[in-house]
């Protein structure tokens, strides 16, 4: 029996409920300086300590995300997002009225994995969406400008209760955005039932597209978790980088925005080549350069071109399996490269200052050029080859 086309409103309920599971999966991620500042202020630690805290919730997001992308076809994925959804309003609520690190640590390692089990869900059904360009464009434009307003309540909230109020504040999101996912879809059913999941192809494309967003983003999240440190090396106050921090934010989604316009119009490698010098230029600028002028122009200018190339590296993977299983794997590389990144990152500053993150970022960049030169080749090839045999796997 053909399937059905959903009415619009059914379509405007299930966008609406991508949009915020995908914001609530990745604020922890979205909202990094201020939650080091949090911790810092609250338990005493020093960057390393701060970025270990966020480096075990991250990889467990990573881990999980990347496990279920295996399973996708056989999981509801709305089943999967209230589940996961319910893991971070846990550990979000738990961790905000502990006062040990190590307690600390075990809810924060909950709350990954239920971001891990909702990113996996929004990534999943975004690739058996009709346009996946499009939809990871609003998905990942609507996450940064949810985040900014958290952004702009969490550094007050800081500034009076360190990480208590940081993490409370997170727990009241996820409570008020769970009864939005009794209305996510689940796109892929129409393709599965069109042409049952067979053996997954592209793998030349679909590996080195994941170890390219792997890369990119530990060298990102080395920098951006400690966003609030540049800062507090020009004497701002946690209230003025709040401010400037929504505004990052808010860049991104302006990224996403630009990303979603284009859809597929200039294929993917032009913007992915293009987004990750721009994007290594602008943290460059903000690590070099002591002046506010420099702090402000560089972390706005890294906000918009990540998400920008961000996009583009979740549309390539949709592209090669409408079932969304490396699309999936693609959000798992990027959550586990979101947790390798804070750790490493408190280690280079604490060994040898912002300037050991200008050569990670250089070093990264070649790495991550190289790849997504690679990952564009092979799957322009992939993509040909189904164009010629319909039929293939």
């Amino acid at each position: 029996m053909e399937a059905r086309p959903l009415p619009k409103q059914a379509i405007a309920v299930g966008t609406f409920a991508i949009c915020l599971a995908n914001a609530i999966a990745l604020v922890t991620g979205n909202t990094s300086p201020l939650i080091v500042a949090g911790l810092i202020a609250g338990l005493g630690l020093g960057e390393a300590g701060a970025g270990l805290v966020l480096t075990c919730e991250l990889l467990l997001m990573g881990i999980a995300a990347t496990i279920l992308a295996t399973r996708m076809t056989r999981i509801d994925a709305r089943s999967a997002s209230l589940a996961g959804a319910t893991l971070l309003l846990i550990g979000h609520g738990f961790a905000a009225v502990s006062s040990g690190l190590e307690i600390i640590i075990l809810w924060r390692c909950i709350a990954g994995v239920g971001a891990g089990v909702v990113l996996a869900a929004v990534n999943a059904t975004i690739a058996g969406s009709p346009n996946p360009a499009r939809l990871y464009g609003l998905a990942l434009m609507v996450a940064p400008l949810i985040a900014a307003v958290i952004a702009l309540a969490m550094s007050r909230a800081v500034g009076m209760f360190a990480h208590t109020g940081a993490y409370g504040l997170l727990a009241f999101v996820t409570l008020i955005v769970m009864p939005v996912l009794f209305g996510f879809p689940d796109y892929r059913r129409t393709a599965i039932s069109d042409q049952p999941p067979g053996p997954l192809t592209g793998h030349g494309a679909g590996i080195a597209l994941l170890l390219g967003i792997f890369i990119m983003g530990t060298s990102m999240m080395a920098y951006f978790a400690f966003i609030e440190r540049l800062g507090v090396r020009l004497d701002l106050s946690i209230e003025r980088i709040g401010d400037i921090f929504a505004g990052v934010v808010i860049a991104g989604a302006l990224g996403a925005g630009i990303a979603g316009a284009l859809e597929n119009r200039i294929g993917f490698r032009l913007p992915l080549i293009g987004g990750v010098l721009t994007h290594s230029a602008a943290m460059i600028l903000a690590l070099q350069v002591v002046t506010l002028p420099a702090y402000i122009g560089g972390v706005l200018l890294e906000g918009v071109a990540f998400v920008f190339t961000l996009t583009f590296q979740f549309a390539a993977a949709a592209s090669l399996d409408p079932c969304g299983r490396w699309a999936a794997a693609a959000g798992g590389a990027f959550a586990l490269s979101l947790g390798v990144g804070p750790y490493l990152g408190g280690l280079l500053i604490e060994a040898a200052g912002f300037g050991a993150l200008t050569v990670l970022t250089l070093v990264c960049t070649v790495v991550a050029i190289t790849l997504f030169w690679s990952a564009t080749n092979r799957t322009q090839n992939h993509l040909n080859c189904e164009v010629a045999d319909p039929d293939s796997a």
